[in-house]
């Protein structure tokens, strides 16, 4: 870190927290500004004086203007606003940003996941049309099932007395499924597998 006591965090998420843990110590955290500089020679922004592309340049600290006279009227203009005070006033409102890259890229992926959302949809109602629309049934239902609750009063207690065939199957609308009868005495005699009790 050097000297500084400042750590820049960048995060995924569009949410900042307003505190960080770090090795068991808690931390503040603010919202960065970034902070465009300007270089002192040449009033260009955006470089430092390593890489400036004018080292030779002469330009006015005031107005800007280049390659200024000795005595020249100036007039105060920021050149990165345009306001009457110095290019490097710590009072400019545009030194100190909001990162508009970062809120434009942001903007962009939500109107993307948006497209995306919504291009789903609609592939998805083409592929399965019957689910666009709920349609009633145009068969109509048999007849014992309107007086299917009349039935059960009056046919289980029938139906679970009456003996059958091993394993055959009865119910009220004659449908596999509604119930099981016992195997009868003489089956269970003839088929040992039927019995209950041990074999031998």
């Amino acid at each position: 870190m050097g000297k500084t006591n400042t750590v820049l965090i960048v995060f995924y998420d569009n949410q900042v927290p307003f505190h960080v843990y770090y090795r068991g110590a808690e931390y503040k955290g603010y919202l960065h500004k970034k902070r465009t500089d300007v270089y002192d020679k040449c009033w260009a922004v955006g470089h430092s004086s390593d890489v400036c592309p004018k080292p030779n340049a002469v330009i006015c600290t005031l107005c800007g203007t280049a390659n200024p006279a000795t005595a020249h009227p100036c007039t105060l203009k920021c050149l990165l606003c345009g306001q009457a005070h110095q290019t490097s006033d710590k009072t400019c409102p545009q030194r100190y940003q909001t990162l508009r890259l970062l809120i434009y890229r942001r903007q962009e992926k939500a109107k993307l996941q948006q497209q995306q959302y919504l291009s789903t949809m609609i592939s998805t109602q083409d592929a399965h049309p019957e689910r666009q629309e709920v349609k009633p049934c145009d068969t109509p239902l048999p007849q014992y099932h309107s007086n299917l609750e009349a039935l059960w009063l009056t046919q289980p207690i029938k139906a679970a007395t009456q003996e059958s065939a091993p394993g055959a199957p009865f119910g009220i609308c004659g449908t596999r499924g509604f119930g099981w009868s016992p195997p009868s005495t003489a089956a269970t005699q003839s088929n040992p597998r039927h019995s209950y009790g041990k074999l031998g």
